[in-house]
């Protein structure tokens, strides 16, 4: 009887041994996704190449992976088996850049013959690498020669990712510019009007014909001009009672002045009068559009409603006012659930009135 007891404790004993050796010696199968890539500059966890783990557990921490640079790094994971033992499995992640550089830069740049112009100046590069990547310019143009020079900015980054970017070249034909208004050209019939804009000060001038000439001053407008405006006499040329604008907004009661050139209110998000950037109106006064002649709505109305096409505009730069005090817009504070609306727009639906 005790021959067989002990006999039987052995076996127990010996199964219990194998068994233990069995699952010692057990590794844990980790499962993992068939793409082992990161983009450069990600926020990327080691969990998330995971599928799961057979016979076994994860007690790796779910660190973040440095994906500051392009190229393989280890990874080391640990797992542990049924009984604890503990197992090390490394891997391979490709860090990549895949993304284009996404350049940021007018639509158009005008200028008149004659004039020198940096057609960077105003370009920036944005790229998920975070390099320094400067743009260059592709395409022939010539500024010494009037016309209209369709370009690109073109830009790539160290993994060879290449964006461009179409934008236009402006050469306008050298006009002299007169900045005494009694120097200014004649009336001419089926014109009451003559506009001029002091670029330097962002101020407009609205002259009436006086004794054959376009010399008394009847409005003075606070505008935004830009680094695009040009220099000139220029005719307008046609009416939007809403233009599509660059960077996909909005103009309300918009006059082209000439090319991409527009007399226009402050922009709107869609066109819809309760969608105003309210944050560009309270610039009126300022250099701040990237060319065009931004109004408040009731001031660009006025123009749209009273100035036919063919009326003179006069660009010029001065430190004079001319004998009249700069106007000014009303400020929208950020708070007022107005905000919104153009405080001048004459719409019986508008909040402010």
């Amino acid at each position: 009887m005790k021959n067989k007891l002990v006999v039987s404790i052995i076996i127990v004993v010996g199964i219990l041994i194998c068994s233990f050796l069995y699952f010692y010696f057990e590794k844990p199968v980790l499962k993992l996704k068939d793409e082992l890539t990161a983009e450069i500059n990600t926020d990327r966890k080691i969990y998330e190449y995971i599928l799961g783990v057979e016979k076994g557990l994860i007690i790796t921490k779910n660190h973040k992976i440095d994906t500051t640079k392009t190229g393989y790094i280890n990874v080391e994971i640990k797992v542990q088996n049924i009984v604890k033992r503990v197992f090390k499995k490394k891997i391979k992640i490709l860090v990549q850049d895949t993304i284009s550089p996404t350049i940021l830069g007018p639509e158009a740049i005008t200028i008149t013959a004659g004039e020198e112009a940096d057609l960077l100046k105003d370009v920036s590069v944005v790229d998920n690498s975070n390099e320094n990547i400067k743009a260059t310019v592709l395409g022939d143009y010539d500024f010494n020669k009037a016309g209209n020079y369709n370009l690109k900015y073109v830009a790539s980054d160290s993994s060879h990712n290449k964006s461009e970017r179409d934008f236009v070249l402006i050469v306008n034909k050298k006009t002299i510019v007169k900045n005494n208004i009694k120097e200014s050209k004649n009336v001419r019939e089926g014109y009451p009007y003559y506009i001029k804009i002091n670029r330097k000060l962002n101020v407009v001038y609205v002259y009436e014909a006086e004794e054959g000439e376009y010399k008394k001053l009847v409005k003075v407008f606070v505008c935004s001009t830009g680094a695009q405006t040009p220099l000139g006499i220029y005719s307008t040329q046609n009416k939007y009672v809403w233009r599509l604008l660059v960077g996909d907004s909005y103009g309300q009661y918009a006059t082209r002045i000439t090319g991409h050139i527009l007399f226009h209110s402050v922009p709107y998000e869609r066109q819809s009068k309760d969608s105003l950037k309210y944050w560009l109106y309270n610039r009126l006064g300022n250099k701040d559009s990237l060319g065009c002649v931004r109004l408040t709505v009731e001031d660009a109305k006025w123009i749209y409603d009273n100035c036919p096409l063919g009326t003179k505009v006069e660009i010029y730069d001065s430190n004079d006012l001319g004998g009249v005090q700069k106007p000014s817009a009303q400020k929208i504070d950020v708070n007022d659930p107005r905000k919104n609306w153009d405080p001048t727009d004459p719409d019986l639906a508008n909040p402010w009135r």
